[in-house]
């Protein structure tokens, strides 16, 4: 197995992991002005919740990565291909599982 191709295609599953809790995050933490700062508690607890189900998710993701390396074979030949098949993947079982 090509352990680059199968790094690149894990970090494209990360990037589109990360990227709905990033965007969640910038939600949350940058509302319009309307009342004093959360305490760093209420915010740990806030953060954890957003980023609970996607860490689930990734590391499904990840494992996942191993069949999407197995399956492409030679057709994922460059770290470009890799990236772009995991960030499909998984940003593909986002869209799905959204109601």
């Amino acid at each position: 197995m090509n352990w680059e191709i199968y790094i690149y295609c894990v970090v494209g599953i990360i990037t589109s992991v990360l990227l709905p809790i990033v965007a969640a995050a910038v939600r949350t933490y940058f509302p319009a002005p309307k009342a004093g700062p959360a305490g760093i508690a209420d915010a740990a607890r806030s953060m954890w919740s957003i980023i609970k189900p996607y860490s689930i998710l990734g590391l499904f993701s990840c494992l996942t990565a191993i069949l999407i390396v197995f399956a492409m074979g030679d057709r994922l030949s460059s770290i470009q291909a890799a990236l772009l098949a995991g960030y499909a993947w998984d940003s593909t079982l986002q869209k799905i599982r959204q109601p």
